[in-house]
Formats: C-alpha cells, sequence, structure tokens
C-alpha cells in the first residue's frame, strides 16, 4: 500500500513537472511572438538600432584600432628607484600619453642576476627569500603605432637625463661610487697579498658604474607586439544581440508612451 502511494506522488510529480515545462514553453513562445510582432510594427526602429551596431563593429574591427605593447629594462642608481617609479608614473609627452606599466625585477637566488619580472606583484621588498632588484625596472606601454616606441623610449630617457632634479642625486652617488673604487683600487695596490674578494668587489662596482652613465639607462629596448583584435563574426553577433535588445526596448517605450507619458506626470 506504501509502495502504491510513494508510486502515485512520483508519478503526480512528473506530471507537475511536464505541465510546468509546457506551461514555461508557451509563456516563451508567447513573449517570442510578441517581440516579433513589436518588431515589424516598429520595423525603422529595430533597423536602425541593427544598422547603427553593426557600424558600430565595423569601426572596432578597422586596422586601425590595432595597438602594439612593448616592455623594456631601465638601469639606475638603486638610492632612486622610488623617484624614478614617481616620475614615471606621470611621465607624459606632448599628445603621445600612455599609461606606463612599472614592474619589479626579482633576483630570486640573490646572485646580482635577473630571474624574472614581477607582473602579479607577487613579491615586495621585505621578501626574505626572492630579491627585489634596487637598481632597475621593468616598463610596459602601449601605443597606436610601432614607430612611436622609439620616440617614447627617447623621451623617457631625456625626462629622466635632461631633468637636474634627477641629475644631481644621480651625480652624486657616480662620485660616491668612483671614491669607493678607487680606495679599493688603494688597498689592493697597497697590500702584500691579492685579495680576490675585493678584486671581485672592485669588478663589480666598475660594471655597475659603466652600465649606468646617465640617471636611467635603457638596458633593453622597447620590441612593440601586436595585440590581439577582436574576433570580427563575434563583434557583429554581440552587437546585432545587442541591438535585437535595445531595439525592443525601445519599441515597448514607443509603444507605450502613453502611459510612461501619465507615469512621468504623476511623479511630477
Amino acid at each position: 500500500m506504501d509502495n502504491d502511494y510513494q508510486d502515485m506522488n512520483l508519478f503526480d510529480f512528473i506530471l507537475l513537472c511536464i505541465r510546468k515545462l509546457k506551461s514555461f514553453f508557451v509563456w516563451c513562445l508567447n513573449l517570442f511572438c510578441a517581440c516579433v510582432r513589436l518588431g515589424c510594427k516598429y520595423w525603422y526602429v529595430m533597423c536602425l538600432c541593427v544598422i547603427l551596431s553593426v557600424l558600430f563593429a565595423k569601426f572596432c574591427c578597422k586596422p586601425s584600432q590595432e595597438t602594439f605593447t612593448g616592455e623594456a629594462t631601465i638601469v639606475f642608481p638603486p638610492s632612486m628607484k622610488p623617484v624614478i617609479e614617481h616620475g614615471l608614473q606621470t611621465f607624459s609627452i606632448n599628445n603621445l600619453t600612455s599609461e606606463i606599466l612599472i614592474y619589479n625585477i626579482i633576483d630570486a637566488k640573490n646572485d646580482g642576476s635577473v630571474d624574472f619580472t614581477d607582473k602579479k606583484s607577487e613579491v615586495t621588498s621585505e621578501d626574505s627569500i626572492k630579491f627585489v632588484m634596487m637598481d632597475r625596472l621593468a616598463i610596459e606601454i602601449t601605443l597606436p603605432n610601432k614607430s612611436d616606441f622609439a620616440d617614447y623610449e627617447k623621451s623617457i630617457a631625456s625626462y629622466f637625463n635632461g631633468n637636474q632634479e634627477y641629475c644631481l642625486p644621480a651625480k652624486r652617488w657616480r662620485e660616491s661610487l668612483e671614491r669607493k673604487i678607487e680606495y679599493i683600487n688603494n688597498v689592493i695596490e697597497n697590500s702584500d697579498t691579492f685579495s680576490l674578494e675585493l678584486f671581485d668587489e672592485c669588478e663589480i662596482l666598475a660594471e655597475t658604474l659603466a652600465s649606468t652613465p646617465e640617471v636611467v639607462n635603457f638596458q633593453t629596448h622597447f620590441l612593440p607586439k601586436p595585440n590581439p583584435m577582436p574576433n570580427p563574426k563575434k563583434k557583429y553577433v554581440y552587437s546585432v544581440l545587442v541591438a535585437l535588445i535595445l531595439g525592443l526596448s525601445f519599441c515597448m517605450a514607443i509603444e507605450n508612451r502613453k502611459t510612461l507619458h501619465e507615469y512621468f506626470q504623476r511623479k511630477r
């Protein structure tokens, strides 16, 4: 008896689901037919929306909308890193402006060599395992033309290397480095035994000095790469779908303009 009762409940439940699905299907069909009727009644509104959406999609997929992204590495006195970062963030030249993305360069093994660029900002200066290199940064910019990158690079170099606000601290840093190299050389010359450690330190300081003759020095130059363009077919399909939704919205507003007018009159 209990099994028969359970079977009947299950059967009733299935019938209820079928009725609900049928009602939902009929509602969707009625909605579709109503939209078609409304679109046909105000066909000029629908056509205008579709035409504008196609023109918009065509404009977005034009070759002239193509952009290029380039990344370069700059080297500078380590003590000037915060100042250089701030200068890059506020930098702009004439009409050729672009947001400059700035990334730390990481020396994971603490051996003075570059291991990777921290584009996800995962490593901080307080990290005791992976070390942020304080004498260099990676910078990334996006521009509409390949030819603009060389001008942008020159302008960045001129901005820092021709500004006394940056030149004076860099000059003092170089003079301090030169004095240190001279001191180590004197120690080596006057010592009775050869010190490989002092010699290596002097070599590293000399290389550092040679690699930073200016405030900002481009260790690697911008190599522009084209950014992927949006898929034209997808762009057209999305645009037409949005146009149909907007068009139907306008048609509904026109169809119920008297009701909308009365509603806004009451609101006043």
